[in-house]
């Protein structure tokens, strides 16, 4: 796809079910410009790419923007989660430490989201970065407990934001965390909470064990998450920033975890 020029003319398609809500237009409207000198992102993008998802670099009215691009290979129904996202972040609304949603491609293959890129890609990549030997060299960072408590505060600002909306994010750590040029930080990774907005479960079971480090004793227990869960998590998400990305309980298997939060 390098190089290749992108309309960001979008309407609903027409041949497809309305079992979901449709993108709002006005969300295409307001960037009616062309996508230029599209190139896949490395590998090492923090955002985990899966089987019917692709992520790209993109340039729209001269401003990096990251292109989630669907799969033509996508079912149907594969491609109405993909657009019920794209109405989910457009309901969620602005927020200067949320990505901003830029636009989205709903009238032709590929279905795309259009989103601002962060520079310095995901938080725990950063502080591994800043762990290393820069001598003779800027050092990409400096994290001082200033700049951990303003952090902190943006991604604060942003959980704030989510639940006084009614949502739980679920997902709290370096890793969902998106780090500007300016080192300002956003917070990312709303797909759970996306998936617990539209499904009829209370719970979400996360099966990857490293990453239930981070969920709170209802979560390890199935238990219905709560807004405090997202707290527990950004405890967690502190002790990163702290330690220069180390991992909570590494000294803990994540089968056992349980059993100490309980203790």
């Amino acid at each position: 796809m390098e190089h290749e020029i992108i309309p960001m003319t979008a309407q609903p398609h027409h041949d497809m079910q309305n079992s979901g809500p449709a993108v709002p237009q006005q969300t295409t409207e307001r960037h009616p410009g062309l996508f230029q000198l599209v190139s896949p992102l490395p590998l090492t993008f923090s955002v985990k790419q899966n089987n019917t998802i692709a992520l790209h670099r993109a340039v729209i009215d001269r401003q990096p923007v990251v292109l989630r691009v669907l799969k033509e290979s996508a079912s149907a129904r594969e491609r109405q989660s993909f657009l019920g996202f794209a109405h989910f972040l457009s309901e969620l609304g602005p927020h200067p430490s949320l990505p901003k949603l830029l636009g989205v491609v709903t009238v032709q293959t590929p279905l795309m989201i259009a989103l601002e890129e962060l520079e310095h890609r995901d938080l725990l990549s950063f502080l591994w970065r800043c762990r290393q030997d820069h001598t003779g060299q800027e050092a990409p960072c400096d994290m001082t407990e200033k700049r951990i408590f303003t952090m902190g505060t943006q991604i604060g600002s942003a959980l704030e934001y989510l639940h006084s909306k009614n949502y739980i994010h679920g997902n709290v750590k370096a890793r969902s965390v998106l780090v500007g040029r300016d080192l300002s930080v956003k917070l990312w990774g709303l797909g759970p909470a996306y998936r617990r907005k539209t499904s009829t479960a209370s719970t979400e079971y996360v099966e990857d064990m490293e990453m239930r480090k981070w969920q709170a004793p209802e979560a390890l227990a199935r238990q219905p998450l709560q807004q405090s869960s997202d707290i527990w998590s950004f405890g967690f998400l502190l002790y990163e920033m702290v330690t220069l990305g180390e991992p909570p309980f590494p000294n803990i298997i994540a089968s056992e975890l349980l059993i100490y939060a309980v203790l």
